[in-house]
């Protein structure tokens, strides 16, 4: 399995009826990839923007956090400086 260069994150995901999943909570998703060690290069996109979201976010590992609306050339710009 190849790693990835980077993964773009949403917070707001599917809930799945395994709550082994984590899905549902991308702050979850993103807890439990840390807690194993996986040091991807995360960038979180997501309409939960409020400043203490956006410190939750960090805090659960996020290396960068961009809340909608966003522009496209951005995000390619963050993801850049992430991979670099």
């Amino acid at each position: 399995m190849q790693p990835f260069d980077a993964v773009l994150l949403d917070l707001n995901l599917p809930v799945s009826p395994d709550p082994r999943s984590g899905l549902g909570s991308g702050l979850t998703l993103l807890r439990q990839a840390r807690a194993r060690g996986d040091s991807t290069p995360v960038l979180v996109l997501t309409a939960r923007n409020r400043t203490d979201e956006r410190i939750s976010g960090l805090n659960a590992g996020a290396d960068d956090y961009l809340g909608k609306p966003f522009d496209l050339a951005e995000v390619q710009a963050r993801l850049h400086a992430l991979v670099r």
